[in-house]
Order: structure tokens, then C-alpha cells, then sequence
């Protein structure tokens, strides 16, 4: 069994084209459950009248909250992370149950992600690799999409490697996946050759639309994700690239603030730069 879990907020206006790509009475069985953080729409009553879908509604919890109450309650072999504004792409759930049983050695299934700009539907979308070369590797976790949609974990994964920091707001998926490559025991990564996730931006994407505000919520991140990281004294290589990740995360917000003439932000952030 396959368990999706998603957390939604407001998000009444994406979460049935969400619903509807994932497939009822297919060959892998599905658990789908959303926690919702206390929206105001009529998300959580369309979420009740979808018989397929368990609603859990924890007011005030945040999008990692949510997948570690979603993550407890999962009776799956394998967890997925749906977003309510996204698609699981077609033959998704087959082509996982397949990898997995092809490698029974592998705690992470990696698929490719698309992404798609719901202002331009006609442009081609952008196609991001969740594990290139079947590898969880911090310089694409640090600098790059993490792409943890287009995963499966196997359930049993979280019992060993532990839920996702609360601490981030934006970045715990990151901070996940990090925590696990920077791992004693990296978990064994499977690759399949399918599109498993489509993203779509919009205006409200979290990460996807990056306007002043949401860059400096990113920023304020990923630059203590990084100095934490670093305090656990990883692998010289590994050190380089976080050092640089900070750095460069500190003189993006830097010069943002700047140019928004937002003076006070800019010198903190700048100090980030040491």
C-alpha cells in the first residue's frame, strides 16, 4: 500500500485537481490522508465529501506538522508527499511498487518531477531529477530542487532516520534529506525511469514564487540549516559546499533587502556573510 499525505490550507481552489489524479481501485492500493491546518474555504469540506480521502484537521499546525501527524498515522508500505495544489503523475504509484520490488534493498525510490507554470500551461515544463545517478547528494539538496515529491519512502524509514524538523518552516523537506546523505548510514536510493510528480507554480506556491518576502522567509531558513549542518562537522567536501550555501544565501538576502532600500535587514543579514 501506498500512503500520500497532504497538508492544505485554504486550498480550496487546487485540491480536487490534486484528488483527482490520484488513481481509486488501481493495482496499488492507496491511503490518502490530509491534515488540515485550520482553513477558512471550503477545503475541509471537500475534502469530506471525497470518500477516498482520511481528514484530520490540526488548527495552527504547520505543512511539516502535518506530514509527521500524516507520517504516525500511515499504514502504507511506502509514504509519497502530495501537495494540494500539485498532481501525482500518471502510473505514479505502479512504478513505485514496482522499484521497490525490484530493490528490496532501497529505503527511497527517486523519480523526476515536472514543473509547470499555471500562467504559461502551454510552455514545456521543467524537468527536475529528484536523485541524479540514483544518489542523494548535498550539493543538489543544498543548491538545487530537492524535488522530494517525486519520492517514495518506505515507511520503516522514519522509524530509523527520524520525522521532519518543525523548526523550518519552509525548508524541513530539505533539512530531511540533508540530515539523511550527511547520515552515518545514507539510505540505499532506487531510481525510476517515470515522471512520478508534477508541480505547478502559481502566485501562492510556497517556494515556487520567489517575491521579496518569500525569498527573505527562504533565506531565513536555509542560513540556520546550514550553520546547524556545519556544527555537526560533515565531511570537508560537504562543509564546503554548506559554507557556500550560507554565504550565498546571506548576500542574495543581502542585496534584496538593499535594493528595497530596507537598510536594517540588509546589515543583519549581511553579518551572515562571517
Amino acid at each position: 500500500m501506498l500512503t500520500l499525505i497532504t497538508a492544505t490550507l485554504n486550498a480550496g481552489r487546487y485540491i480536487e485537481q490534486a484528488f483527482a489524479s490520484v488513481p481509486i481501485g488501481g493495482a496499488v492500493a492507496i491511503q490518502h490522508i490530509v491534515i488540515d491546518g485550520g482553513s477558512t474555504d471550503a477545503t475541509v469540506e471537500i475534502c469530506r465529501r471525497s470518500p477516498a480521502v482520511e481528514t484530520v484537521v490540526e488548527p495552527g499546525c504547520s505543512i511539516y506538522e502535518a506530514w509527521n501527524i500524516g507520517v504516525d498515522r500511515a499504514r502504507g508500505d511506502w509514504v509519497m508527499f502530495l501537495n494540494a495544489d500539485d498532481e501525482l503523475a500518471d502510473g505514479a504509484a505502479a512504478a513505485v511498487a514496482a522499484c521497490f520490488a525490484r530493490r528490496p534493498d532501497a529505503a527511497i525510490v527517486a523519480g523526476r518531477a515536472e514543473m509547470i507554470d499555471r500562467a504559461k500551461p502551454e510552455a514545456p515544463p521543467l524537468v527536475l531529477v529528484a536523485a541524479p545517478g540514483g544518489l542523494l547528494d548535498v550539493e543538489q539538496l543544498a543548491l538545487g530542487v530537492p524535488a522530494i515529491n517525486a519520492m517514495a519512502f518506505r515507511r520503516s524509514l522514519f522509524d530509523e532516520y527520524g520525522r521532519f524538523d518543525t523548526v523550518y518552516r519552509i525548508a524541513g523537506d530539505r533539512a530531511f534529506l540533508l540530515r539523511l546523505v550527511l547520515g552515518a548510514a545514507p539510505p540505499a536510493v532506487a531510481t525510476a525511469d517515470a515522471v512520478l510528480y508534477r508541480y505547478y507554480s502559481h502566485s501562492g506556491s510556497l517556494t515556487l514564487q520567489r517575491g521579496l518576502e518569500q525569498r527573505l522567509r527562504i533565506a531565513r531558513d536555509h542560513i540556520p540549516l546550514a550553520r546547524h549542518l556545519l556544527d555537526e562537522r560533515p565531511p570537508v567536501s560537504a562543509a564546503r559546499l554548506l559554507r557556500y550555501w550560507r554565504r550565498r544565501e546571506a548576500a542574495v538576502a543581502t542585496l534584496r533587502c538593499a535594493a528595497a532600500g530596507r537598510a536594517g535587514e540588509a546589515l543583519r543579514f549581511a553579518a551572515q556573510l562571517f
